[in-house]
């Protein structure tokens, strides 16, 4: 990555929107650290970190549901966030434990699920994920009446 990314201008990497936004997966455009914004915003919860528990998830998703009039700056692939991948957690479970497990998931579905869903559901993709703009997408809501919410302001 380009060292670049402590200057970031997120008004010319996403001409299209002219508000803020909203980064519920957190917005690490070096691939590392979270990158420090007025113009962003990250919730109550930085990506998923300590956001793993029903209550947190269902905290998380009404910071979009209740702000649709901000853009949502998501990684490409997102929808990875929601899934369990079972092999590497037992994986991740078996390094912490300096001991193979072999426990089997007595519960698993993803909690963050219903953040995908939402996503899908009600907002539509406004910028691809690109280099350009280190991977993360725009995504803007779309208004009950058919009409895509535009720069921070809704249609007609």
């Amino acid at each position: 990555m380009s060292e670049n990314y402590a200057r970031i201008d997120l008004l010319s990497l996403y001409p299209s929107w002219h508000g803020t936004f909203l980064a519920p997966f957190g917005y690490q455009p070096n691939g590392v650290g979270t990158y420090l914004s007025n113009q962003v915003d990250y919730g109550n919860f930085e990506g998923f970190e300590n956001a793993n528990t029903v209550d947190a998830i269902h905290k998380k998703l009404a910071e979009i549901k209740d702000h649709p009039e901000i853009a949502l700056l998501l990684p490409d692939n997102f929808e990875s966030y929601c899934q369990n991948n079972l092999p590497a957690v037992r994986k991740g479970i078996s390094v912490w434990l300096v001991f193979p497990y072999f426990g089997k998931a007595i519960h698993p579905e993803s909690v963050r699920q219903p953040i995908c869903d939402y996503i899908r559901a009600h907002y539509r993709l406004e910028e691809e994920p690109t280099p350009r703009n280190f991977g993360y997408g725009l995504w803007v809501a779309k208004s009950t009446a058919g009409e895509t919410l535009q720069n921070g302001i809704s249609g007609p």
